[in-house]
């Protein structure tokens, strides 16, 4: 399966995945405001998670989380508080 992310058009809402300048890959998630949250991810839905990084959810509840894009491999990601 080949996933192709286009660009957003304006005024439109930004996909939760987004491919970024300086091959990074953005996640984003909806959470509560002020609430701190773990990042992690896997290789697959089936395989162990990993904390990648711990992230407050600004005062609109929009969790944000940035990093280099992985190695030609799929790459999952969720946020638990």
């Amino acid at each position: 399966m080949r996933v192709t992310i286009e660009p957003e058009p304006p005024g439109s809402n930004p996909s939760p995945i987004q491919i970024l300048p300086g091959e990074q890959v953005g996640v984003r998630f909806v959470g509560i405001p002020g609430r701190t949250y773990r990042i992690e991810s896997s290789a697959a839905l089936t395989e162990p998670w990993t904390l990648v990084g711990t992230v407050i959810a600004t005062r609109t509840g929009i969790i944000q989380y940035v990093e280099s894009l992985p190695d030609g491999n799929a790459r999952f990601y969720r946020a638990r508080e």
